[in-house]
């Protein structure tokens, strides 16, 4: 039993132990507080030192569900959206916190076509375009890595509708071209939420997922069959093909090989052969000294070597001569 001489002496080690308690629970006051302010002051400036709430730190916070961020809307439990249309709903917390750089988030199973960053900062949004139509139970996660608590809610995400299926309204057009020209091949495609994949003789072609395809300077290398693949949830559609043939600049390669003349049927025929890619502007004169020549024709370019006869008719004229010129558009 304690001895009653020495209780001063614990009274006034109790008191100097407390002193840094009642300083910090006492910084404020004027006039002395009683037992149970002193107490109370002392646990809110703990609370203080301990630092700020975090959005799940606090006794009472709990996900009450999600809302709509565009256009914003109220919280609930059972989320809508539509098929190929953007979605995007935030996950709701009571009583956050401050340092929301701490905040991690989860959903799942989320739909198809619908993601959320599970990285420690997120923002706690489901984003993306629905795939599929139907009710998906979802289980939302919150928590802050500065707190042991983490909160869990069940919720519902509707969605509806159906996407309609990717066409196409003008299809890629072949072209000839010179080399180092820029070319563009462009598809003009209908439907919904619609991705693009174009192809080079049925070879799907790195980071060509638009609309449009630019080639730079196109090369030789390059000539070949272009097509695209428009798709979207439904299905997927192939474009026509679309050949592109890229050729030097004319030289004595391209030059016409001139065949013999000949009459048919009163008019004389000039035969020769034409490489592909090239066009052919064939004149003619009634004398070499000519300052000018007749364009009698002007072939287009072919894809393949051909043959072309071009008749002219019989004249009075004693002698004519002919020549080709080589272009390429």
């Amino acid at each position: 039993m304690m001895k009653l001489h020495k209780a001063p002496t614990l009274v006034l080690a109790l008191g100097l132990q407390l002193v840094p308690v009642c300083r910090l629970a006492c910084v404020t006051q004027t006039a002395a507080p009683t037992g149970f302010a002193i107490v109370f002051r002392w646990l809110v400036g703990a609370v203080a030192l301990l630092g700020t709430y975090h959005t799940v730190s606090g006794a009472s916070a709990a996900i009450s569900g999600v809302a709509n961020t565009n256009p914003p809307g109220p919280v609930t439990t059972n989320a809508t959206g539509k098929v190929d249309q953007p979605f995007s709903y935030r996950i709701i917390v009571t009583n956050p916190g401050k340092d929301h750089a701490q905040d991690f988030w989860d959903a799942v199973p989320l739909p198809p076509g619908l993601t959320i960053n599970t990285n420690v900062g997120g923002d706690g949004k489901i984003t993306g375009i629905p795939q599929t139509a139907g009710a998906f139970p979802v289980t939302l996660t919150a928590g802050n890595v500065n707190s042991d608590k983490v909160v869990h809610k069940d919720i519902t995400i509707t969605i509806t509708g159906t996407a309609s299926p990717p066409g196409i309204a003008t299809q890629p057009a072949s072209q000839i071209v010179a080399a180092g020209t820029d070319v563009t091949l462009t598809v003009v495609a209908t439907g919904d939420s619609l991705t693009y994949q174009w192809r080079l003789n049925g070879n799907a072609l790195p980071n060509e997922t638009a609309s449009t395809l630019k080639l730079t300077g196109a090369t030789a290398a390059q000539s070949g069959v272009y097509s695209v693949v428009i798709a979207n949830s439904t299905g997927s559609v192939t474009s026509d093909a679309a050949q592109l043939l890229v050729v030097a600049p004319p030289d004595a390669n391209a030059a016409p090989t001139l065949g013999p003349l000949a009459l048919q049927s009163g008019q004389i025929a000039l035969m020769f052969a034409r490489a592909a890619g090239y066009r052919y502007v064939v004149e003619s004169s009634d004398s070499l000294d000519a300052s000018s020549w007749t364009a009698l024709t002007n072939l287009p370019p072919a894809y393949t070597a051909s043959t072309a006869s071009l008749p002219q008719s019989v004249a009075d004229t004693p002698k004519r001569f002919y020549r080709v010129k080589v272009t390429v558009d």
